[in-house]
């Protein structure tokens, strides 16, 4: 058994990651800059270390906080993923983002509450396990619709319908997704303005800095061209709207805010807020800040 010092563990930060033994429908990728975030931890005094989430032999509670980043397999283990963020949270140590936001966060449902609480959101049908739907019929009022898992990586199982053609195999393939769905599945309208997504990075609440994605053949973002811009005030106060409508006092210490211009009827429409291990696209400014606002949870 492995006995340490209040002074050691104080130092002690986790990274909690999937297994990278482990096949994934998707690759780590460069983008996320998350060595900036680490080497700036390294710079205050901290030992930080990856360690697979799943794994029995760490024990957690031994360190001052675990980041949850590269959990990309969480979806594939929904169940053990809760149980383990449980874990976490009685053993009374740090986590970032907190264990309740990860739990709100981890299943779409909570575009529901956003939406509720006037945060401008793309239109979205939420399908639940054992519910009819004809595809036939959304598409009166949608004619493209893009169909998502309620619990799921971004680009996970998506499915695009531009037409009716083939009808009945497509109506096949949404009640295998449905089935095999861990709590339902998602239906929205096309947007083009998918194509060049927008994603807004907060930090303690704050807006740090925003990236556009540039069309793609993926819909994963590891093989999407990025470039840093700066968003227009219209995205802003969706951005912004979000953030303040997540139902707890406390902000989370990262978030990143996907939106999508709306060609329709203007303005910008909320399609994700990602909280549990998006991609933060940090460089040495942007990670400075993020380590700073971890050292605030753990003081």
């Amino acid at each position: 058994m492995e006995h340490q010092g209040a002074s050691q563990k104080a130092t002690r930060v986790a990274i909690a990651e999937c297994n990278p033994d482990r096949s994934l429908p998707r690759i780590e990728s460069r983008i996320s800059g998350d060595e900036f975030l680490v080497n700036e931890l390294r710079r205050q005094g901290f030992l930080v270390t990856n360690h697979p989430w799943d794994c029995r032999d760490v024990r957690w509670e031994n360190f001052c906080v675990v980041i949850i980043r590269k959990t990309w397999d969480y979806y594939l283990k929904y169940d053990a993923f809760l149980e383990w963020i449980q874990r976490l949270e009685h053993s009374g140590v740090k986590v970032v983002n907190p264990p309740h936001v990860l739990r709100w966060n981890i299943n779409k449902h909570y575009l529901k509450h956003l939406s509720e609480e006037g945060v401008a959101i793309t239109p979205t049908h939420f399908v639940e396990k054992g519910e009819a739907l004809s595809l036939k019929s959304i598409m009166q009022k949608w004619p493209r619709i893009v169909l998502k898992p309620v619990v799921g990586l971004n680009g996970y199982q998506v499915i695009k319908i531009f037409d009716k053609e083939d009808i009945a195999a497509k109506q096949e393939a949404f009640q295998a997704m449905l089935n095999g769905s861990q709590d339902g599945v998602m239906v929205q309208p096309y947007m083009p303005g998918a194509d060049t997504e927008l994603s807004l990075i907060f930090i303690g609440g704050k807006y740090s800095h925003a990236i556009r994605l540039q069309p793609g053949e993926s819909e994963s973002r590891d093989n999407r061209e990025i470039v840093r811009c700066y968003p227009h005030a219209d995205a802003m106060a969706v951005a912004n709207s979000a953030i303040k409508a997540c139902p707890w006092k406390q902000a989370p210490v990262y978030a990143r805010v996907d939106l999508v211009e709306d060609f329709d009827d203007g303005g910008y429409k909320l399609m994700e807020l990602e909280m549990v291990e998006p991609y933060l696209y940090l460089n040495e400014k942007s990670a400075l800040r993020l380590a700073n606002s971890i050292r605030e949870v753990m003081d």
